[in-house]
């Protein structure tokens, strides 16, 4: 069982900005708002819904910068999908139609009719957050990478199509587990000439024959 609180608070989180909802027991709204994605604006998002009397807040995603600024003040945050956000915007009659002030107040609302049978989200161990920083840069240098192979496969194909065949599509022994598969990995002729002497002699000796055979 939750503490019984006065208001229930719901934000429908954006890249750039967020609207917020805070409605009564009774589903009046008690402040509609709107903050930027800064540090002063979670700020005043977090102080905003505690002078309205929330201390339960449903949002559709369960970690973020909103989430973390969230939970260090102290509120309790209820996950809801958003799924089931689409669901029930049907009582309100919007028909499944987006509109983030509209979905600020459905979270709101639906916390103080549904909120008894939602578990509230726990906060992360420190070893969690490391490992998820850790992941998330990860997944950021993978789509870094792959975007910097697939820029140099484009320019090669306009200025030397040929080229484009010295590499090859598929995962290598020397590669760690769950790297991309469309990541290029040089083959053949090159992978035996590493260096760059060798890629010289390759580009004096084999590079016509071995172009003549990919373009």
């Amino acid at each position: 069982m939750h503490d019984p609180t006065d208001a229930f608070g719901g934000v429908d989180w954006a890249t750039d900005g967020h609207a917020v909802c805070v409605v009564d027991p009774h589903g009046r709204v008690l402040v509609e708002f709107d903050v930027t994605n800064t540090a002063a604006g979670l700020a005043e998002l977090c102080r905003r819904i505690e002078a309205a009397g929330a201390r339960r807040v449903a949002i559709e995603r369960p970690d973020g910068p909103v989430v973390d600024a969230l939970l260090e003040a102290g509120l309790e945050v209820v996950v809801v999908s958003s799924r089931s956000v689409k669901a029930l915007r049907e009582r309100y009659g919007t028909a499944g139609n987006k509109s983030d002030r509209s979905d600020a107040f459905v979270l709101a609302d639906c916390l103080r009719t549904d909120g008894h049978r939602w578990r509230s989200l726990e906060p992360d161990s420190p070893a969690t957050v490391t490992l998820r920083s850790h992941v998330r840069a990860r997944k950021d240098l993978v789509e870094t990478r792959v975007a910097t192979a697939n820029q140099l496969r484009a320019h090669l194909r306009i200025v030397f199509p040929g080229a484009v065949g010295l590499f090859r599509k598929g995962k290598s022994r020397s590669r760690p587990l769950g790297s991309p598969d469309d990541v290029p990995a040089v083959d053949g002729p090159v992978a035996k000439s590493p260096t760059r002497d060798g890629v010289n002699r390759l580009a004096a000796h084999e590079g016509a024959c071995c172009l003549a055979e990919t373009a």
